[in-house]
């Protein structure tokens, strides 16, 4: 039998064709694993399991003095991998009839870790990859007799062996009895493997000189190597398709086109999915597909949720649920998931299931997320295993999957037991590690009338006119530094010469993808064209393939080379190139018409439309009537539900801190709790745990912190102000009801005080008093005044001496009208420079026009100017058009009223 080896399954499926033409018979092709294969059947090898990673985690697990024991209580995920890695670059280096030995001088760190990486060896017993092992034990029997002889046809300088696997090369190559039809074997490999005889002179000149520093006095600027700079990776396949699209058209046949495409990136998938979406057939990488590993996402999701319950108690986790509720591999569809997450968010979880009038189905596993109280996580997870939905193909995910995973961590929460069980949990959820896995459908292969996409590991074969190469940017098509493991590149190169095996293999790494890619681009006759991206879908800036310079070398002399030179934007209309046109842009005479905004006129009464599900008039409150002054949109958008659906991230938020310090001032004032300035830690974190359960963990202690003494400076001197100045708690979160100027109003009154001359109605606002005082002073104050009207008609009593303001937390200032008293110790009592009337005259003048607008069908927009004037009234307009983005799009111009 004669073997011809070669570097990868393109290429052995390029090589067998081109052999089974010829008519030869008895030869098989196929890469370094199908040899080991084909010998182990020849010799009779008995098979041999693969334990390799097995063996290596547990003897890990049960050191306790190497450099990772303390790490590994950590990170098991990444300290298993990194020990793994050192451990597979040393044995790919070491030969198969030898051993590891210690270093005798192990003073320095490098020496430590190797010589702990020789004694986890010794521990595994010599245990190797199972490859190497029955390469090892191949090669102990290679003498004896065989089934039958091999002759071993090795194809040019391409192919890029590991020590180990050159050894067995050796041996098979001594083995090979010369026969007469080899010759043509070898002739045919020299043909297939030989440059494009039809290349042009650019490609000619880039193939001649490309590694080899050019003695060159002029600069030659080469018409059909382009270098295209786009955007992103994206762009750079959008316009490759494009070019595709047209070469097709043009009359090119798919075989004369390749692809390459930088190995393991995002393009590997996006390129054959937009291609086959405009109609473009890929071939070879045309079934490649992505996962997302969503049942480790799930069971990390899961034991955040599950932690967070735990150590904040009945806690309410509104994040974590919703993110569990909205994995795929929940028992419901995409709408139903946010549907929940909406639910979620509202808080209406807290409620039993009953009450929500849920489908049957998916009761039982909310029943099991929001109210099964179990003591340990594991079974709480495989409860909720049970009501999951796996897909049909298992690669993308499956429940065995996720069983073994929990498997996984119970062995580890074995092993660190002795720890808290909160830093159990934080251990278990840094084990997993979520990420996207590329994999192949059965049908994967080439095609006859499709393009060939390589990545640029692959050899390319088949000549073919033009060549397109993407993802030309630094860290592709170019050696990088080994990354890979615990050891530097000077580390490897230091212990190469304490133990004579040659670990540092960068030069041999050099010349092979030098020859590897050289072959790529002498494959092409008539253009090449490689793309690069100018930034990162993060916006991160990213630079050339180091190989730029080379290729800038070919054309350029060495001491005025310049790469950027070469460099040319897509987005450039002078570019001349094979399938990449831009069209002129025709000077138009006419000018283009301005679209100019103007207010809404929906000819129905839309106050009158908001009505809930019995029909009556829903009610309004003094924030909503604060939008409908500051925006109609705003205000019109809100009340038909059409806001923001989008999760905003957890953070402790202006606006929750202010949330929080309502409630602290609430359950300092409400009778029921009997809360004392003594008791203030335990009154803060009530509160806390009330409205933002997710600051009790670990994680938010600092910020935690600040929040809860800012808002003690703040309550102290208020409580001894009250105090001082004989100011009883009447109400606290008061519900208000009401109606003013023909609307339905409720609200809730933060406090109500009494004393024996007037009532206060007082709000508490985290702010400073600036902003306040001025909005107060202009006459533009709105919920004040609702306030005093409703409590009026809610007690129906005429009393007369009705106070209201405003207390600022963060600068300790009581913003009040018409009420003695004079400062105490750390409060600042301002009084307005206009009455008490004329604080909300022209909010309610203009609430009033806004309200026979709208009865009238008319929404009155926005101008781009009107943020600048709120602001100079006192009133923050901007945190309303943040929350309505549609009202910045339909703004009229500045200045338009």
């Amino acid at each position: 039998m004669k073997f011809v080896l070669v570097t990868d399954p393109l290429s052995a499926s390029v090589v067998r064709k081109r052999l089974a033409s010829t008519g030869a018979v008895d030869i098989k092709v196929g890469t370094f694993t199908s040899l080991i294969d084909s010998l182990s059947e020849l010799w009779l090898v008995p098979d041999i399991e693969d334990d390799f990673e097995q063996i290596l985690s547990d003897r890990v697990l049960e050191t306790s003095n190497a450099f990772w024991s303390e790490s590994i209580k950590v990170d098991r995920v990444g300290s298993l991998s990194s020990v793994e890695s050192s451990l597979r670059l040393i044995l790919a280096s070491l030969p198969l009839n030898k051993t590891l030995e210690l270093l005798k001088d192990d003073s320095t760190r490098v020496a430590r870790y190797y010589n702990d990486l020789v004694k986890l060896f010794d521990s595994m017993k010599h245990c190797r990859p199972r490859i190497q092992l029955i390469a090892e034990s191949w090669l102990k029997i290679a003498d004896l007799q065989s089934i039958e002889s091999v002759e071993l046809i090795c194809a040019p300088e391409l192919l890029a062996l590991e020590l180990w696997q050159t050894e067995i090369i050796e041996k098979v190559l001594s083995l090979n009895i010369a026969k007469s039809d080899s010759f043509s074997i070898n002739s045919v490999l020299t043909e297939i493997y030989q440059p494009n005889p039809h290349m042009n002179q650019d490609v000619s000149c880039l193939n001649q000189n490309l590694f080899n520093v050019s003695d060159l006095h002029s600069t030659y600027d080469p018409s059909n190597i382009h270098w295209l700079t786009c955007r992103d990776s994206l762009q750079e396949t959008e316009v490759v398709v494009g070019m595709l699209k047209k070469a097709l058209d043009s009359g090119v046949d798919p075989s004369e086109i390749a692809v390459i495409v930088p190995r393991i990136s995002e393009i590997e998938s996006t390129l054959p999915a937009l291609m086959n979406y405009v109609g473009i057939l890929s071939s070879n990488k045309h079934a490649v597909k992505s996962a997302y590993q969503w049942e480790l996402q799930l069971i990390k999701d899961c034991l955040i949720y599950f932690q967070e319950h735990r150590e904040c108690g009945d806690a309410y986790s509104p994040m974590s649920l919703a993110a569990i509720l909205t994995n795929p591999l929940m028992p419901w569809s995409k709408y139903t998931s946010q549907k929940y997450s909406d639910i979620c968010f509202k808080g209406a979880f807290r409620k039993p299931l009953a009450e929500l009038v849920l489908p049957e189905a998916d009761c039982a596993i909310l029943e099991i997320l929001c109210y099964d109280s179990v003591s340990t996580w594991d079974t709480w997870l495989e409860k909720i295993l049970e009501h999951l939905k796996f897909p049909n193909d298992a690669r993308c995910a499956s429940k065995k999957r996720c069983v073994d995973s929990i498997d996984d961590l119970k062995l580890y929460q074995t092993q660190i037991n002795q720890i808290d069980l909160n830093q159990q949990l934080a251990l278990l959820i840094n084990q997993i590690q979520p990420k996207h896995f590329p994999f192949e459908n059965e049908n994967t292969g080439e095609l006859q009338n499709g393009i060939l996409i390589l990545d640029e590991s692959e050899v390319l074969l088949s000549p073919v006119k033009h060549l397109f190469i993407l993802g030309f940017n630094q860290g592709c098509y170019e050696v990088t530094p080994n990354r890979k493991g615990i050891f530097t590149k000077s580390n490897w190169q230091h212990l190469s010469m304490l133990t004579d095996l040659q670990f540092d293999r960068t030069s041999v790494k050099q010349n092979h993808l030098q020859a590897l890619f050289k072959n790529n681009l002498s494959k092409a006759s008539h253009s090449i064209t490689l793309f690069l991206s100018e930034q990162g879908f993060d916006g991160s800036t990213i630079h050339p393939s180091a190989t730029l310079l080379d290729m800038a070398l070919c054309f350029q002399p060495v001491e005025k080379v310049k790469p950027e030179v070469l460099l040319k934007s897509v987005k450039s209309s002078d570019i001349q190139l094979p399938f990449l046109t831009f069209e002129k842009a025709i000077p138009s005479t006419k000018h283009q018409p301005v679209i100019e905004l103007s207010d809404i006129e929906l000819g129905l009464d839309l106050i009158e439309i908001n009505q809930d599900k019995e029909g009556n008039q829903r009610t309004e409150s003094p924030s909503s009537l604060n939008d409908m002054l500051v925006s109609p949109l705003a205000w019109f958008l809100s009340r038909q539900g059409l806001t923001g659906k989008g999760w905003d991230i957890q953070e402790l938020s202006v606006s929750l801190q202010g949330t929080i310090a309502h409630k602290v001032f609430e359950l300092q004032f409400d009778a029921k709790n009997k809360f004392s300035l003594d008791d203030y830690s335990i009154l803060f974190k009530e509160a806390v745990a009330i409205e933002a359960p997710f600051l009790l963990t670990s994680f938010w202690r600092i910020e935690r912190l600040q929040l809860k003494n800012e808002i003690q400076k703040s309550l102290i001197p208020f409580v001894e102000w009250c105090q001082d100045q004989k100011w009883n708690i009447k109400e606290t979160e008061l519900e208000m009801l009401g109606s003013l100027w023909g609307l339905p109003l409720r609200g809730f009154a933060d406090s109500i005080f009494e004393n024996n001359t007037a009532i206060l109605i007082l709000d508490y606002k985290k702010s400073k008093s600036d902003k306040r005082l001025k909005m107060l002073n202009e006459g533009f104050d709105l919920q004040t005044c609702i306030y005093r009207e409703l409590y009026q008609q809610m007690t129906r009593t005429n009393v007369i001496n009705i106070q209201s303001g405003y207390y600022t937390l963060n600068d300790c200032k009581l913003l009040v009208d018409g009420i003695g008293g004079s400062n105490s110790a750390g409060i600042e009592q301002i009084r307005p420079n206009v009455s008490l009337e004329d604080q909300s005259e022209n909010a309610i003048e203009q609430v009033k026009s806004r309200i026979e607008e709208l009865r009238k069908g008319k929404i009155t927009l926005n101008s781009s100017d009107d943020q600048k004037i709120w602001n100079d009234l006192g009133i923050a307009a901007e945190y309303i058009f943040e929350r309505h983005p549609l009202v910045k799009h339909f703004m009229k111009s500045e200045g338009e009223q």
